[in-house]
């Protein structure tokens, strides 16, 4: 039996069982939004096929609808009542995931919003959603910018280190957070 579990503006999620896994069931909610969930479709197979594993499986996709392995977890702000150390080392997880979308030219779109795209499984990895507003391209580190700015919203980062990102590359971005966040990882609350 299929259940509606989630509604957005341009789609609605339907949640079913089959052979004992959670199968959802993502859909348009109009006939002229069908396009972004072909977008999200086309995204999700090239990550597929570059071998990332933190974003939904695609099992079938059809005119307006695509399914997928559903994932369980807790949105990423959820993840508040962590102790510091646990919530460093979740945001150091999506600092790297943000880093290999980069690498392969995918910019997600959503990640300078509030956390809901973001889930945290119950092996504490960080797992992404939601590519609708996905694009493909070479957009140097937009994924790791917008991972900054709201990790400076979370305090996290203060702004004065990410304002000295300026126009470094990916892998440069990718290595100062990086140290950053490790030095942060013994004293700094979030």
């Amino acid at each position: 039996m299929k259940k509606k579990v989630a509604k957005g503006r341009r789609w609605e999620i339907w949640l079913e069982v089959k052979n004992n896994q959670k199968i959802a069931t993502k859909k348009s909610v109009s006939e002229w939004k069908k396009w972004t969930l072909l977008k999200e479709v086309a995204i999700l197979q090239y990550l597929e096929n570059q071998q990332i594993s933190f974003v939904p499986k695609v099992l079938d996709n059809g005119d307006g609808w695509f399914s997928y392995v559903w994932i369980e977890g807790e949105h990423f702000d959820k993840t508040r009542e962590l102790n510091p150390e646990s919530r460093n080392q979740l945001a150091f997880n999506l600092l790297d995931r943000a880093y290999e979308l980069d690498q392969v030219w995918i910019i997600h779109g959503e990640l300078l919003r509030p956390w809901t795209n973001v889930l945290v499984d119950s092996d504490g990895e960080v797992q992404i959603l939601d590519f609708e507003r996905g694009e493909m391209g070479n957009y140097s580190g937009k994924n790791m910018k917008h991972v900054a700015q709201r990790l400076v919203r979370e305090w996290i980062l203060d702004v004065r280190s990410v304002k000295s990102l300026g126009w470094m590359w990916i892998e440069d971005i990718h290595l100062f957070l990086v140290s950053h966040l490790q030095t942060l990882m013994i004293d700094t609350p979030i």
